[in-house]
């Protein structure tokens, strides 16, 4: 079967005319309201720090978590860190109300004079009836008493000493 040489030509001819045809289309001057047309901005290109910033949804958990505890209880009254803060060995994060803690102070230091006081009358009531035993004036027993007394004293002053100093731990 052989085409006759006209419409061979005309045959490609036709085809040559549809390929024209679907070029100008798909390249034509109005393609916005063509369907999934790409569209691009065109941009000045200039030297400068290439960025790309990233975003994610996501927990942060700790590889160790640290718990920070107080001898001390009362009302907080100031808080300058913030969970997440980076702090350093003596840094401030937080500040108790310190009412208690100053009454609690000054009630021991008047523990501590009273003590003072009381050790002071003990020494001086044994000084005097230490002589008043070298005269024979007072019994064993009641010297062993006023020893008693002076121990005692001492104690008290001792222990008042030691609550002050505790104290003022406390409230620092």
């Amino acid at each position: 079967m052989q085409l006759s040489k006209g419409k061979a030509i005309t045959g490609i001819a036709v085809i040559a005319l549809i390929v024209i045809i679907s070029v100008f289309l798909a390249s034509g001057k109005d393609n916005s309201n063509t369907e999934g047309s790409i569209e691009f901005k065109e941009i000045k290109v200039e030297k400068g720090t290439f960025l790309i910033q990233v975003s994610a949804n996501g927990v942060v958990k700790p590889i160790d978590r640290v718990e920070i505890k107080s001898k001390a209880s009362g009302e907080i009254v100031d808080l300058p860190v913030e969970e997440g803060d980076y702090i350093h060995k003596g840094d401030l994060i937080a500040r108790l109300d310190q009412k208690d803690e100053r009454a609690a102070v000054a009630q021991a230091r008047a523990d501590l004079d009273i003590a003072k006081a009381q050790l002071d009358q003990a020494q001086k009531t044994y000084d005097r009836r230490e002589k008043l035993f070298k005269d024979n004036l007072i019994s064993e027993e009641e010297r062993d008493q006023i020893i008693l007394n002076l121990a005692v004293a001492k104690s008290k002053l001792i222990q008042a000493t030691t609550a002050l100093e505790r104290e003022e731990e406390r409230l620092s």
